[in-house]
């Protein structure tokens, strides 16, 4: 029908409408109830709305398990890549969240086809899925193809381009118009550049120093400045380990950790069996990092007698361990397991050691401060999925736990005195706040609407154990100055609520007095926009104020409105309380006038919680100083 349709050119509108019409008998009243709940959920009825329910009702949640298997496990194996891209196409259509994600539809197309192909398709880098499938079938087709013309530079090229023929050969019962079905429209693969690929000088002769060797840059580096010179390097390169197995297999020869690479989290190999340092053509794309091209295209060997060919650099690349930062020039390779492998080329440029017992890369520069990258410990590897593959799974009906592990063995207490920085300014911890704060800039006031009348209240009952804990806490409140005995024919009643710990935390019952409150219009920060501003940062430190509305006087006028009433007397706030509407703006205002030559530079203020960040540990030590 939806064929039809599409022929027919009709809207998703008139669609709805002569599907409808088609229904007969249970269908009909089944459309009938299930748009009555729609309509009185909110929900609009449209042309893919119906298709999905009428999708749901008819077709068993068994077989779209079966296409979603399908699909996870698909692979080119043995067939044409026309033929993979028909069957994919055809298993697309049940999944929609990677049907409307162009990056990720061209990615899972890329992962399922043949690795030696997934090479060369990746090396044109393809921007859409029809470009991958344009680039795919052409490449095929170059290399099927008897007649396209051979760059045979020696004698040995004869067998390995015979190899390369007969690795390619259609399977039985493949028909011409296969070859057809998908057509170049993007980027066009000349099959001489093909054949260099495979059959060069480069192949041939793995040492070979060639004239031509380097790369030259298209444009300048990311941050603007101009490209470092072209630098010569073997036309033939060399990794110990590309996967997170083989790493595994050779602990003395390999550290791996975490860095980030332009302020993106990666995880890094470092390979004292490796001639070069590589990046992963997935980052590079994913990432949108620029890379250059290489004059002659790089074969990589691996321990397992796989060579991997690369044509890309990615030029003066910023890779930031903390506070050290290394630039080098990383080779674009097709790894997975790890985003960045460093070899013995950045090693010997900053004079590094590898110190296999205990798992530490020491770093010691001619210029510049000694540093040691410690690895990581653990042999498992963590499956990770994706944003779209996790709403997937959960739009399928798995489930989703989120875990905080807590270390409960034993208790560590820090004192002021372990903690850096902060040990220099103890007056800023005392453990107890004590006295009456000191005039600031701000004090809480509380404009009430014209007409207003006095609001007096009566207590509530209370239960024995809550007017013990009203005693206590009446007790502290006055002995630290906050509240005092009042005369005020205001009063508002008490009552209690519980806290994380399970302890009691009084609360006074301001509901009436809000109401007829004029509200301060100060905004408060949207969260997400906090969140932006900490994008390159790695070292932390929040700070929560103690007893931070305490610390804000009321103003002398309004004192009495913030009278409450308890079986034990008659009492004011001299301080702001929790509880009152225009607490939170208040302080926030109050807040942002403190830090307001810090804020968004490397502070960021919620109420009474402040975070301080840097990108750095020496420049935090200075902004910690700042700010305290």
């Amino acid at each position: 029908m939806e064929e039809l349709f599409d022929t027919l050119e009709y809207a998703p509108e008139k669609r709805l409408k002569l599907a409808v019409l088609q229904l007969r008998d249970d269908a009909q009243r089944w459309w009938r109830s299930t748009s009555r709940m729609l309509r009185d959920s909110g929900t609009m009825l449209t042309w893919d709305v119906f298709c999905e329910a009428f999708r749901r009702e008819y077709t068993p949640e068994s077989y779209f398990a079966s296409r979603d298997r399908e699909f996870d496990n698909l692979n080119q194996g043995d067939m044409r890549v026309a033929e993979y891209a028909r069957r994919f196409s055809a298993l697309l259509v049940y999944m929609p969240a990677v049907a409307n994600q162009e990056r990720t539809k061209r990615n899972k197309f890329l992962k399922g086809l043949r690795h030696d192909l997934y090479q060369m398709v990746l090396s044109g880098s393809p921007v859409t899925f029809m470009d991958a499938v344009n680039n795919a079938v052409d490449i095929e087709e170059s290399l099927m193809d008897p007649e396209a013309p051979v760059h045979q530079t020696t004698a040995r090229a004869s067998q390995p381009a015979q190899a390369v023929s007969q690795s390619y050969q259609s399977p039985q019962g493949s028909q011409q118009s296969s070859r057809q079905q998908f057509r170049p429209r993007g980027k066009q693969f000349k099959r001489r550049a093909i054949r260099v690929l495979w059959i060069s000088e480069l192949w041939f002769q793995p040492f070979a120093q060639s004239q031509r060797s380097g790369f030259q840059p298209r444009e300048p580096s990311r941050f603007g400045g101009p490209s470092r010179p072209p630098f010569q390097i073997p036309q033939q390169a060399q990794a110990n380990a590309l996967k997170g197995d083989q790493a595994e297999e050779t602990p003395g020869m390999v550290i791996r950790g975490t860095c980030s690479i332009y302020d993106y989290p990666a995880r890094v190999l470092f390979d004292t069996g490796a001639s070069h340092s590589f990046i992963s053509e997935m980052f590079v794309f994913e990432r949108g990092l620029s890379s250059s091209p290489l004059c002659d295209v790089v074969s990589v060997s691996t321990p397992a007698g796989v060579n991997l060919w690369s044509r890309e650099v990615v030029v003066d690349c910023l890779i930031r361990f903390d506070e050290h930062v290394l630039v080098t020039n990383l080779i674009v390779l097709g790894i997975r397991d790890f985003d960045c492998i460093l070899g013995m080329d950045v090693l010997s440029n900053y004079k590094a050691t590898v110190d296999c017992f205990h798992g530490v890369v020491r770093f010691r520069p001619d210029a510049g401060e000694r540093w040691d990258f410690y690895g990581t410990d653990s042999r498992s590897k963590i499956p990770l999925v994706s944003a779209m593959e996790m709403f997937s799974l959960l739009s399928l009906g798995n489930a989703g736990f989120m875990i905080y592990a807590l270390d409960s063995s034993q208790e560590q207490r820090l004192e002021l005195s372990d903690i850096p920085v902060v040990r220099e300014f103890p007056d800023v911890f005392p453990d107890e706040i004590r006295g009456f704060p000191p005039r600031r800039e701000i004090d809480f006031s509380i404009e009430l609407a014209p007409g207003t009348a006095l609001i007096s209240r009566a207590p509530y009952r209370l239960a024995p154990t809550e007017l013990k804990e009203l005693k206590e806490q009446l007790s502290d409140l006055l002995e630290k100055g906050f509240i005092r005995p009042s005369m005020s024919p205001w009063g508002a009643p008490i009552l209690f609520g519980k806290k994380k710990d399970g302890t009691m935390r009084m609360c006074v019952d301001f509901r009436q007095l809000n109401k007829a409150t004029v509200k301060n219009k100060y905004p408060l920060p949207r969260i997400d926009d906090l969140f932006d501003q900490l994008q390159g940062s790695v070292v932390y430190s929040k700070i929560d104020l103690h007893s931070g509305y305490h610390q804000l006087r009321i103003r002398d006028a309004d004192v009495a409105k913030t009278a409450f009433r308890t079986r034990y007397g008659h009492f004011e706030f001299l301080v702001m309380p929790f509880g009152l509407t225009n607490a939170p703006a208040v302080f926030m205002d109050l807040m942002n006038h403190v830090f307001s030559e810090y804020i968004d530079r490397f502070v960021i203020v919620f109420i009474d919680d402040i975070l301080v960040y840097s990108r750095s540990k020496r420049e935090h030590k200075e902004h910690l100083r700042l700010v305290l």
